[in-house]
């Protein structure tokens, strides 16, 4: 069995040749990157011009330009949105710090997978509008009342923090996904890089497959991927299930690359 990014290694030394400085390789995770560049090296006689090699979180980084920002720093900027629009309402910071990291959590997600946060927002007040109401015609509590505002309000915290962050060149890395999916492509056939191999993907967000689609149209992208026969062609199989989705979504002449691994027992 050949490991899959030693097969990589192989993929780009014969695909590119001379041309690997034209090359951007993205891959899911820092690490992968190291032991890319051991084959590489391993696989060659002489010094070469290696590809630039990316994990898809610093290829997104690059792409746009952002910083990332750290948890804590997220928290105060939250925060700080959270009394602008509150007001005296506004929560005390030992309130505000037991459903901060989740809000921002979802806002994360929210982000990578490309929903509307607009209709996303709008439902989620409206269901927990519902949960409250009252067919007898009582009142809400002012208890009540806190709860369905502030419900209503996280459509205005989304907004206001992206806003922030942004106009400081910062982002969460959800935001910065949301902005490289974004990207026009004229701004992407600007990169310096001719052609973009992914590598190792398996279960893309929505917007890692919509990046990966804007290069594809630009006939600048070439996929690759560590499939195993027993789990990519079998309906039984739930492993396979998100690489038969892109396999379907970006149909090819060949699937590269669907090893008998499991099978053959290396």
């Amino acid at each position: 069995m050949i490991p899959f990014l030693q097969q990589t290694a192989r993929f780009l030394l014969d695909e590119f040749s001379d041309r690997l400085k034209d090359v951007c390789v993205v891959l899911p995770g820092r690490r992968g990157g190291m032991f890319l560049r051991k084959y590489l090296a391993s696989a060659t006689d002489g010094p070469i011009w290696a590809p630039a090699i990316f994990s898809i979180e610093d290829f997104i980084a690059r792409l746009t330009g952002l910083e990332q920002t750290g948890h804590t720093r997220l928290v105060l900027e939250l925060f700080r949105v959270h009394g602008e629009l509150e007001g005296d309402q506004a929560r005390p910071f030992e309130d505000f710090l037991r459903w901060a990291p989740q809000l921002l959590s979802d806002f994360n997600d929210l982000d990578r997978s490309l929903a509307n946060p607009a209709e996303l927002f709008t439902a989620l007040s409206e269901t927990r509008a519902i949960s409250l109401w009252n067919p007898d015609g009582q009142p809400l509590t002012e208890f009540e009342k806190n709860y369905l505002r502030f419900y209503q309000s996280l459509y205005s915290h989304y907004v206001k923090l992206a806003e922030r962050l942004l106009s400081k060149r910062q982002a969460y890395q959800g935001l910065a996904f949301r902005v490289a999916a974004g990207l026009s492509m004229e701004q992407l056939e600007n990169l310096p890089w001719k052609h973009f191999v992914f590598a190792g993907f398996n279960a893309l967000t929505g917007a890692e497959a919509e990046i990966i689609d804007r290069f594809r149209r630009l006939g600048r992208a070439t996929l690759l991927w560590d499939a195993d026969r027993y789990y990519f062609e079998s309906r039984d199989q739930e492993a396979g299930e998100f690489l038969r989705t892109w396999s379907n979504r970006w149909p090819g002449k060949e699937f590269r690359w669907v090893a008998d691994d499991f099978a053959s027992g290396a």
